[in-house]
This record gives C-alpha cells, sequence and structure tokens, in this order.
C-alpha cells in the first residue's frame, strides 16, 4: 500500500524552517569552540543556550502544526460524511451532534429491533438537545449553538486549562538578543459533568405508539425542558452539588456598567473586550432586553431600527444583530443583565448522546402506570462546561441601576 502524503501548512514549513535555523545556529557555535581547542565564552554559552531553548519550544511547535496538518486531512478526508445515527463533520472539519428529531430517533431504534411498535418499555439514543452548528450568516437558534462542543469524553470528570491572567510582552529584538517573556497565568480545573434529566407525565399508549402524536410530545415538549434547563445551567449555574458553574458566577470575567442607555452601554461593553484584544462573537440578552431594543424609538415616535430599506418593520429577526455581532436570545437570562463574549472561549462537554427511556412500570398512587395503560418517558444527558479564559466575556448592566 502506497505511503498517504500529508501536505505541509505554510506555517509548519516556517516553523520547520525556524527549527532547522537555531540548531545549525547552536551548532556553529559549538563547532568554532572544538576548532579552537577551547572551552565556550560566557557570551557563547548563553547565545547557544537560547538557541537550544528555541530549539525545545520550536520541536513542539512543529509537533504541534503536523498534528494540526494531520487533523486537516482527515477533515477534508471525511468532510460532509456522515458518522452515524448522532454524528456527522461539520463544514469546518469538526466532529459534531447531529440535530435531528427525537421520535425519529426512537422509530429507527424500533426498526432495528425488528418492532414497529412501541414496547412497554425501552430505550433510545438520542440527539443532544439543539446541537445544530451554528450557520454564521444566520440568526443564532439558541446560547448551546455558538459554544464548541467536546464530544466522546471516556470519564465523567474532566480537566482543562483555564487562563486567569496574561501580560503580552512580545517586541522586536536584536539577533542573540533576550527575548521579552510574555506572563500567562494557566490554572487547572478538575471538574465534573453533571445530569441534566427530565421526566414527562404519564402518556396513553394509544397517543404513545402514534409516531406523528409521539413526535410532538417527545421533540416539542421533553426536549425543550432539557434546553431550557441546560441553558440555565450554563448561565446561572452555582457550581455547588450537581450544578455547572454558570457564567453569571463565574470569577475574572469584565463587567460594564449602564452608561447613558441601552445602545452607548452594549457599545461600550464591545470595547472593553477589544481593549483585550478579544474579538466577540455574540450577545447574549434576555427576551425582554431584546424586545426594548428593537421598540426602541425617537422622540417622534419613529423606529431607530429601520428594515432593508430603510423603512418598515424594526429589526430583521432573522438577522439579529447589536453593533453588527450576533444576538443569541434567551429566556433563563434575567431582564436587566447582558452578556458579550467571544464563545470560543468556552467548551462544552457531551459525555454521552442523549438516552430517552420509557416504562408502563412506573409506580404511582398505589398502582403502576400498566393498569391505566399509560406510559412515562424519562430524558436525559450528561454535560460538563468549560470555561478556558473567563476575560473573553463581559457581563452588562442593561437597565440604569440594574
Amino acid at each position: 500500500m502506497d505511503a498517504i502524503r500529508i501536505k505541509a501548512s505554510a506555517r509548519t514549513l516556517e516553523l520547520q524552517g525556524d527549527l532547522a535555523q537555531h540548531r545549525q545556529a547552536a551548532l556553529a557555535i559549538a563547532q568554532k569552540a572544538l576548532g579552537e581547542d577551547r572551552e565556550l565564552t560566557t557570551i557563547e554559552k548563553e547565545a547557544a543556550d537560547q538557541h537550544l531553548v528555541a530549539v525545545e519550544h520550536l520541536q513542539r511547535a512543529v509537533q504541534k502544526a503536523n498534528d494540526n496538518d494531520l487533523r486537516a486531512f482527515v477533515a477534508d478526508l471525511g468532510r460532509g460524511v456522515d458518522l452515524g445515527d448522532h454524528m456527522r463533520v461539520a463544514p469546518d472539519g469538526r466532529r459534531v451532534s447531529k440535530a435531528g428529531s427525537w421520535s425519529s430517533a426512537v422509530e429507527k431504534a424500533l426498526w432495528r429491533g425488528g418492532s414497529k411498535a412501541l414496547p412497554t418499555s425501552g430505550t433510545a439514543n438520542i440527539p443532544v438537545p439543539d446541537s445544530q452548528v451554528w450557520d454564521r450568516e444566520a440568526k443564532i437558534p439558541s446560547l448551546l449553538s455558538v459554544i464548541p462542543r467536546v464530544l466522546d469524553a471516556s470519564t465523567a470528570g474532566y480537566s482543562y486549562l483555564r487562563e486567569t491572567s496574561r501580560t503580552l510582552a512580545a517586541e522586536a529584538v536584536a539577533e542573540g538578543a533576550v527575548k521579552p517573556e510574555s506572563e500567562i497565568v494557566m490554572e487547572r480545573q478538575d471538574e465534573r459533568a453533571t445530569t441534566i434529566a427530565t421526566i414527562g407525565s404519564p402518556q396513553s399508549r394509544q397517543n404513545a405508539t402514534d409516531f406523528s402524536l409521539l413526535g410532538g410530545y417527545l421533540d416539542r415538549t421533553l426536549r425543550l425542558a432539557l434546553i431550557v434547563e441546560i441553558e440555565d445551567q450554563l448561565i446561572n449555574g452555582s457550581g455547588a452539588g450537581a450544578n455547572l458553574e454558570g457564567l453569571l458566577n463565574l470569577a475574572g470575567v469584565w463587567v460594564q456598567a449602564w452608561d447613558t442607555d441601552i445602545f452607548t452601554t452594549t457599545r461600550k461593553a464591545i470595547s472593553v473586550l477589544e481593549i483585550d484584544h478579544v474579538t466577540p462573537t455574540c450577545f447574549v440578552l434576555s427576551v425582554e432586553d431584546w424586545e426594548a431594543i428593537e421598540l426602541e424609538a425617537t422622540t417622534t415616535g419613529a423606529f431607530l431600527f429601520k428594515g432593508a430599506d430603510g423603512d418598515g418593520p424594526p429589526v430583521s429577526r432573522a438577522a439579529r444583530r447589536l453593533w453588527g455581532v450576533p444576538v443569541a436570545v434567551t429566556t433563563e437570562l434575567a431582564e436587566g443583565v447582558g452578556l458579550v463574549m467571544d464563545s470560543m472561549s468556552l467548551g462544552l462537554y457531551e459525555y454521552q448522546e442523549a438516552r430517552l427511556d420509557w416504562s408502563e412500570a412506573t409506580y404511582e398512587d398505589g398502582h403502576t402506570d400498566f393498569v391505566k395503560n399509560q406510559l412515562r418517558f424519562r430524558a436525559e444527558t450528561r454535560l460538563g462546561f468549560a470555561k478556558y479564559r473567563p476575560a473573553s466575556i463581559c457581563t452588562i448592566d442593561m437597565s440604569a441601576g440594574s
């Protein structure tokens, strides 16, 4: 079988060239002293040490670049490939959960098992709630869609590095001179996933076996229950007990106080991040605050936001942008509090596909659901939430006195 050649990126070639130069420079210093049959001078030792340190760093950088080239190669091979019922390759090469109908997943699971009817008990793996990939040209479907996913975690515990402070110190330096050091403090975070679950009220077996009716119940009720709780955890989670640590309880984030009006305040919040070299990817606002922005009017009663032709309804809901930044609207954020952030500084760990179980054996009021010919459904998933750089997030006071 012929060997597969992976094309090196321009960045990889650049790093390889730098590595070769530093190796050659260190070797030249040693060969010069050896040819003159003497020890290295102090200046030569310092210069050689600097080259060797650079070699060590560049070796790691080249290895990482090679890994990235391999990932890109594999992603190109798999781009658009279906990886199973609930996994696919996104356009940017990432492996992501596949959005889809829960009722369809249940129906497929039954067909595989050779059954066309819903048994009295069973289990089906279902897509993680709202796992669709956000098309950056469209409006944000939900907060969940903008947070990168980390899939296939092997244990309930997970670890990651969180940046707590940074002082950048790069500058132009002469050859052989000491390079300035950027101070970046990273702290290891060891956390555990939590289970998000709900049990539905009893459903008649006649309704549950009709997949057209079951679809509405599963996809618009149980699924919504999980989505609402997940968003609540990501925003408001206390970090205590089984709760995730939410964004509003995260130390080290920026805070933008109310300033003049809602537009001035939100624009200043963008600047808070940009001054720290962070490009915001989205606002997260409550339903009430986004309504206030859309309905903002001049003293003459004219809406500040117009349609694409300069007239018509305020703010196209299909665009849903503020100061050019996409807006995620959520019911789980209190009125008067907003967020703007780089969502790439976050990670949502998926520890299993969402799971749907059903049974008629639930015992309540002295009898099981069996005697009433009823079934109950339980939906659950296990998630973890990583916050890699709190300083990429800014909370906003969206009203005076909030």
